[in-house]
């Protein structure tokens, strides 16, 4: 499969030096050489190499794709992260993988996360995004209070999975193809009852997942891959 680079100012005709360096001291790219990379707002480039400069690789961009594989939904996850690290991080590649446009993290009353390495996970959402060749990269956003989050949230369709006692619909049955989703996924523990109540005064419908009870970031997944395959 061929390499993705990332350069967030195609114009520029430079290419970031620690891209520069994995272009040509790493995979060993020469001048007269072409490569690909995205610009993280959907945008695909094809590209020539003119100066071979690991610390300042120089380039002309050959053929541009602005809108690559632009979809016509959005998808939003909200999730409590766990308090495993690993999970958090796990599900942020396979989101990316899969196709999310904004990721949120929440603090409700049994989240057990307080902090998260944004920086970290924008990496990580990077990575997977350029392997998978997807051209526009998820807004990652700092994890806030759960009340704060109901309040900020403008998606269109707004759907949140609890395991609390209620009319629940299945997610399969309620989406629309080209919507703009948010999907509330609570933490280990989930959703306090008074929570839940304040989602659907939100605008949250109250759905599930299916039979089996899943993990916080195994449900996130699950819903973002329905919404896509919806959407196919």
């Amino acid at each position: 499969m061929e390499n993705i680079f990332y350069q967030p100012n195609p114009d520029r005709g430079i290419m970031p030096e620690d891209e520069a360096k994995h272009l040509i001291r790493v995979l060993r790219y020469k001048k007269g050489d072409t490569f690909l990379f995205i610009d993280g707002i959907g945008g695909l480039y094809k590209a020539v190499i003119t100066d071979d400069n690991s610390k300042k690789c120089s380039y002309d961009i050959i053929e541009s794709h602005p809108t690559y594989q632009a979809r016509d939904y959005n998808i939003h996850l909200a999730v409590a992260p766990v308090k495993n690290m690993d999970r958090v991080e796990w599900f942020v590649e396979k989101a990316c993988e899969i196709g999310v446009d904004e990721i949120s993290f929440v603090q409700t009353f049994h989240t057990e996360r307080k902090r998260l390495k944004i920086d970290r996970l924008e990496r990580i959402a990077l990575s997977a995004t350029k392997q998978t060749k997807k051209a526009k990269l998820p807004i990652i956003n700092e994890a806030i209070p759960f009340d704060e989050f109901l309040a900020k949230c403008a998606n269109q369709e707004k759907f949140i999975a609890h395991l609390l006692e209620g009319d629940r619909k299945s997610l399969t049955d309620v989406l629309h193809k080209k919507g703009d989703y948010c999907m509330l996924i609570g933490p280990e523990g989930d959703f306090s009852k008074q929570e839940a109540e304040e989602a659907i005064k939100s605008g949250f419908q109250p759905v599930h997942l299916g039979p089996s009870i899943l993990r916080a970031e195994t449900a996130a997944i699950v819903a973002c891959q329905w919404m896509n395959m919806l959407n196919y």
